[in-house]
């Protein structure tokens, strides 16, 4: 069985290349390990920078969105379509037009 490492035998420097060759296998795992939990840190920092920049994009498409949709709608209003209109001659009606009326018998 391998001896017990104790914290005083590591600070005093007694443990040697023995014991680092022993476990040379857990040392690189944990190594390995400490490098992905690193990757993912860092992974996962550049996911949040790009959901935050997207989020703002889509703040502002938002924004727009609605500028131009409150622009439509005044555009769409009947006095509106008359200024523009106004200056090529068309007028707006201020009768209703005339309705025929057909009788169901009448051949054509």
């Amino acid at each position: 069985m391998a001896k017990k490492i104790s914290t005083r035998d590591i600070v005093t420097g007694q443990i040697g290349g023995v014991w680092i060759m022993d476990n040379i296998r857990l040392i690189l795992f944990a190594a390995f390990l400490a490098l992905i939990y690193i990757a993912n840190a860092h992974y996962a920092e550049k996911k949040v920078r790009e959901i935050r920049t997207l989020q703002e994009e889509v703040k502002q498409l938002d924004w727009e969105y609605m500028s131009l949709k409150s622009d439509l709608m005044q555009k769409r209003m009947e006095s509106e379509i008359a200024k523009s209109l106004d200056g090529r001659g068309v007028k707006i009606l201020t009768k209703p037009p005339n309705t025929i009326k057909v009788d169901k018998d009448t051949e054509y």
